[in-house]
């Protein structure tokens, strides 16, 4: 036998054991995130995990979640509901590999995995105590009683509640609003907000509706006025100064409440 053929079947040798190692590795690190290896097997796997950074990589990946990994799941989600900034990570959790590994059956089973734990965090939400959800948009139905009274433009027109004269305002949303919710009111000029002492409302379906007479139920101080109709959720109720910080936007809300505005004149 010559060199050269001698040294051909020399590497062949070696790439086969080098191939049916890979394969038993393969299997055994599939049984271990099975939880199937025996205590031998695994600490062969721990071993090498502990002697090379495939291994080591390899290990982290392949190991079983367990309960632990469920528990920060759900942690996660509620530290989510609870705050609305993000916060740090918790010390503990794991980090990702540094770099893929070629194991595509573990990395598939892993990811479908991950995707039905996000579902399965996204459904928990609702169910959450204190969850609810975005409030839908608002418009501003009607406000009828008093008298209208036209200055320049129909845009400028604005509606006049002298003493004795019936007040009502409705406040209704796209789709149906699940949850209780409540009602503040302001009066404005310009930027400047005082708050309204809001007359008894009601509420059906998320539609709000405010009666009564000017001067007994609805007091209104003289003057012309920008009457802000606030809706949201109770206790998340904006104080004048978050109203004005969202004057930018049209109209000033958040998930937690909306805010409507008329034109109004009390004489």
């Amino acid at each position: 036998m010559n060199d050269d053929l001698w040294l051909r079947e020399l590497i062949q040798m070696e790439r086969e054991r080098r191939d049916a190692e890979h394969a038993k590795l393969d299997e055994r690190w599939d049984r271990l995130s099975a939880g199937e290896l025996s205590p031998e097997e695994e600490a062969v796997l721990r071993q090498l995990a502990e002697t090379t950074e495939e291994g080591h990589e390899a290990y982290e990946a392949f190991r079983p979640l367990g309960p632990d990994f469920q528990a920060r799941v759900v942690r996660a989600v509620r530290d989510q509901s609870a705050a609305a900034t993000p916060r740090p990570a918790p010390a503990g959790a794991p980090k990702p590999p540094a770099r893929l590994l070629p194991f595509r059956k573990r990395a598939a089973a892993v990811g479908g995995w991950l995707t039905a734990a996000a579902a399965v965090a996204a459904g928990l939400l609702l169910f959450l105590p204190g969850a609810q959800p975005p409030l839908p948009d608002y418009k501003l139905a009607g406000l009828s009683g008093g008298a209208i009274a036209m200055r320049g433009e129909p845009s400028e027109a604005s509606r006049t509640f002298p003493p004795g004269s019936r007040f009502e305002l409705v406040a209704r949303p796209d789709t149906a609003v699940p949850g209780k919710i409540a009602v503040q009111c302001f009066l404005g000029r310009g930027r400047d907000l005082l708050p309204w002492e809001t007359p008894p409302a009601s509420f059906k379906d998320g539609v709000v509706r405010i009666v009564g007479t000017v001067g007994r139920d609805v007091v209104i101080p003289p003057g012309e006025w920008t009457l802000w109709v606030v809706v949201g959720r109770p206790a998340k109720l904006p104080d004048a100064a978050e109203l004005r910080a969202h004057f930018g936007r049209s109209p000033p809300r958040t998930p937690d409440w909306v805010a409507l505005n008329a034109r109004l004149k009390a004489g």
